[in-house]
């Protein structure tokens, strides 16, 4: 009785703040925003650090904060597209036109799907991220301006930062990843996927301390630099750290900062050259050199090969894995040639062929790279060259991880905010003034 009472009791507190939250995001849009950021790691956080790690197609409440926030907030989403009808009359831009297509063509491929359970639930999580794409689309345009949107990101990266540390420090068995303990995952479920936001927290920073008038404190935003840098070392994920050096060489490119990147690509070949000639403990993997591939290529050589086999409709979108219970390729004793739609191909184009063909694939790098393809030299500022960073380095992320799917809100994001820039014109100050005496 008493743990069917805290049962009840732990419901109806989260349904009660839940809704509050509810609320407070259709007032204030930037904390659904920062609520669909935060889903991957409030989820995470109920993730066992061992072999039964959660999987999309196991309940429990790891699944319910993954996949009911986000949710949740495209509801919220769509409520502000509503209220913004004044604006739009029922269109959305051409991008967001262009990705429904792959979205409805994920739908369709359950039907065909070789495991048409985890495609329903992965198209249905890409539709709900559509869904809340358009209503962040009208509110950036409402706003006039990005910069809410890069402070939002901003407090995020502070949270995230807090949440790890405070899991490092009372939840040690959860914060080193069962699989190798010398590998960090903090509140994550793992050690690549914490040095992949570590990536990504970099040009955020490097906004904010750009942002900092004169005369305001440097220290925080330093030690927030500090600590993400000992958090990405201790992962010994070796592509999140690469990502991220070109994630700071990004951004001082695009921010035409030609003595920083000379002194950053200085600093950069000294730190991979002591890391190949020293290589720590935490970054090797058995007894294969620093810059090799650990099998990817052997596996993308098997994926292409059964995508030929079926090139026009692909095996079902995001089925991953599964295709490798083909007796060709099946080996029980390698994890990554397992037959499970768990296991990632580590390629996020490989993995779209594989879902939806070669016309899906093709299909999806011209939307992803769609945003980019007017991008003019007077775009170029602070707001649009950290979303610039963040696109493109998970364009080169997905090369070698699957870094770009329905769950990675950042990318889709800031996928958008190029796309304001490069296609649309945000309203001018008088002109938000005419369009707020229409609002609800």
């Amino acid at each position: 009785m008493p743990n069917d009472l805290y049962s009840i009791f732990l419901l109806i507190t989260l349904v009660l703040l839940a809704a509050v939250l509810f609320i407070y995001s259709i007032q204030r849009f930037e904390i659904a925003v920062l609520l669909i950021l935060l889903a991957p790691l409030l989820a995470a956080i109920f993730i066992p650090n061992n072999a039964s790690a959660d999987a999309d197609s196991e309940v429990g409440l790891s699944s319910y904060v993954k996949n009911g926030i986000p949710l949740m907030m495209a509801i919220v989403s769509i409520i502000k597209y509503f209220q913004y009808w004044y604006m739009h009359r029922g269109r959305i831009p051409l991008y967001l036109g262009i990705l429904s297509i792959i979205v409805i063509f994920a739908l369709i491929s359950t039907t065909y799907s070789i495991d048409p359970d985890i495609t329903f639930i992965r198209s249905i999580k890409f539709f709900i991220l559509f869904l809340f794409l358009i209503g962040f689309y009208y509110w950036i345009i409402k706003e006039g301006q990005t910069h809410t949107f890069f402070n939002t990101l901003y407090i995020y990266a502070i949270i995230f930062i807090a949440i790890n540390l405070i899991v490092i420090i009372a939840m040690p068995g959860k914060a080193w990843w069962w699989v190798a303990p010398d590998r960090l995952q903090g509140a994550l479920s793992h050690p690549n996927d914490l040095g992949g936001e570590c990536a990504l927290i970099y040009p955020v920073l490097l906004w904010k301390y750009a942002k900092l008038k004169e005369g305001e404190s440097k220290i925080f935003i330093i030690s927030c630099f500090i600590i993400i840098t000992a958090f990405l070392l201790l992962t010994g994920s070796r592509t999140s750290i690469l990502l991220s050096g070109a994630s700071v060489g990004l951004w001082f490119l695009f921010s035409g900062k030609k003595v920083q990147i000379l002194i950053w690509f200085l600093a950069l070949s000294l730190a991979l050259a002591v890391l190949i000639t020293f290589t720590p403990a935490n970054l090797q993997r058995g007894d294969q050199d620093l810059t090799t591939l650990t099998g990817r290529q052997d596996f993308w050589s098997g994926a292409i090969t059964l995508i030929l086999e079926r090139p026009y409709t692909g095996y079902g979108f995001n089925v991953e894995g599964k295709i490798w219970e083909d007796p060709r390729f099946y080996d029980p004793k390698l994890t990554l040639w397992s037959g499970s739609s768990k296991t990632s191909l580590h390629n996020g184009y490989i993995s779209i062929a594989v879902g939806l063909g070669i016309v899906g694939l093709v299909i999806w790098v011209f939307i992803l790279f769609l945003p980019i393809f007017k991008i003019k030299k007077k775009y170029l500022n602070d707001d649009f060259n950290v979303a610039l960073t963040i696109m493109v380095m998970l364009f080169l992320s997905n090369f070698v991880e699957a870094s770009i799917g329905a769950n990675t809100f950042i990318f889709w994001l800031s996928w958008v905010i190029v796309g304001i820039y490069t296609f649309d014109k945000l309203p001018e100050k008088e002109e938000r003034k005419e369009q707020n005496a229409y609002a609800y």
